[in-house]
Parts: structure tokens; sequence; C-alpha cells
């Protein structure tokens, strides 16, 4: 068995409370690009999706917010941890030590919305250090 399998069989296990509490409304699929589960939907059912993500993942992030967090949380979320305007990532708890993740990804059109549930990245942390960090931390 592959890494790959692994991993989608650990996101799909971790992540079936929050998909059969959606229901059949919203199909899910995996993201070969992103190795994680994917729904792209109408935002028709943008409000039962996201209260229902709330619920499963009760830490919400966004661009702003992220610049904050615990910055485990933002190494964990890897690529997904990059927020645009009206992207939100939601976590199972506010440090990041929880191995599930999921990014809320409004399109620009604004009558499409994907969801990815991906697994934390296991690279280990190495806080940066330095003048340059330092100063960027007082802002």
């Amino acid at each position: 068995m592959n890494q790959l399998h692994i991993n989608k069989q650990s996101i799909e296990q971790a992540s079936s409370p929050f998909i059969q509490a959606l229901g059949n409304k919203i199909q899910w699929r995996w993201d070969e690009q992103f190795h994680c589960l994917l729904a792209e939907f109408s935002v028709d059912h943008e409000q039962h999706v996201l209260l229902t993500a709330e619920k499963h993942f009760p830490f919400e992030w966004d661009k702003k917010s992220l610049k904050k967090a615990d910055p485990m949380l933002v190494h964990r979320a890897g690529f997904f941890g990059m927020l645009e305007k009206k992207q939100k990532l939601l976590t199972v708890d506010e440090n990041g030590n929880h191995n599930i993740m999921l990014s809320w990804w409004p399109w620009g059109h604004g009558a499409t919305v994907s969801v990815r549930i991906f697994k934390a990245s296991e690279k280990a942390y190495i806080p940066p250090t330095g003048l340059l960090h330092k100063i960027k931390s007082l802002f």
C-alpha cells in the first residue's frame, strides 16, 4: 500500500463524521494536485456546509487572524495557510496539533465554493530566528 493511499484513507476516516453530517448533497472526490478530499458546490449550499464545518472544525482563521495564530498551526497548514480574501482555514484545535484541517475557498465569480479536507504537514517545524523575524513580530 503506497503512502498516497494511506493518506487518502486516513483523511477519509478522520473526516467521515463531517462528511456524513453533510448528507449526500455534497459530492467528494480525491484531489490529486493537493492530495486531499475536494468538494465543489454552489453557494446555495454554502450556509449549510459552513455551519456543519464549524461544528466539526470549530477554530476558524481568515487572512488577518491567521497572522496572529500559533506559528505551528500555520506551518502545519502548509500551502493552505496562505489565505487570500474570503478564504478560510478551519481547524479542530487552535495550535495545529490535530492532523486534519479544512480549507474554504470561495471562487472569484461568487457562485461556487471549494472545500478541501487535508492532512496537516508532518514536517519538523523550525521556529524562525534572527533580527528580521523579531522586527516582523512587532507588527
